[in-house]
């Protein structure tokens, strides 16, 4: 069927493609790669931001300081997450649908992260009135969050000064 030179030529792809194919996907240790998360994202020219810093010629995106509740009554701020990777997410403790489904994933993102101590987690809900603290802290018992890296916090609503037909959209 095949002559000898075509086996030799699918032997010696087989023997040259098969390694760089496992070293392409797996590190030295035959473990996956684990994805690096970037630090920082430029803003792109024109993008002007009211919290950006300029540093040389780029606008950095900053986070105005905050201060929330959080699961344990505790106060949450900036300051917490001051040199770390933290994603944030939005939700409600009642929520039947996503909810649910997004707090596994980061429980997910939790695990695979839990010997880098950059990286957190802040979970941010959109009905303050009905997530109390104590609905917080049983929501997070529920996904095993870390409450020293997985913060799920509440705030009061304040009024907006924004006049509706100057709001941004």
């Amino acid at each position: 069927m095949f002559s000898m030179n075509m086996r030799s030529i699918i032997g010696i792809l087989i023997v040259v493609i098969f390694p760089l194919a496992f070293f392409y996907f797996f590190d030295r240790d035959g473990v996956p790669k684990r994805p690096q998360l970037k630090r920082y994202v430029a803003l792109e020219p024109g993008m002007e931001q009211p919290n950006a810093v300029r540093i040389n010629d780029t606008l950095w995106h900053t986070i105005p300081p905050f201060a929330f509740t959080g699961q344990n009554n505790q106060t949450i701020t900036n300051e917490q997450f001051k040199g770390k990777i933290y994603i944030a997410d939005f939700f409600f403790t009642h929520c039947p649908s996503i909810c649910p489904t997004m707090t596994k994933s980061l429980r997910r993102i939790q695990a695979a992260f839990k010997p880098d101590e950059d990286i957190m987690i802040l979970s941010h809900t959109v009905d303050p009135v009905r997530d109390t603290p104590q609905r917080l802290s049983d929501y997070a018992d529920r996904y095993e969050a870390d409450s020293t890296r997985w913060f799920f916090r509440r705030a009061t609503k304040k009024p907006s000064t924004t006049k509706p037909d100057t709001a941004i959209l």
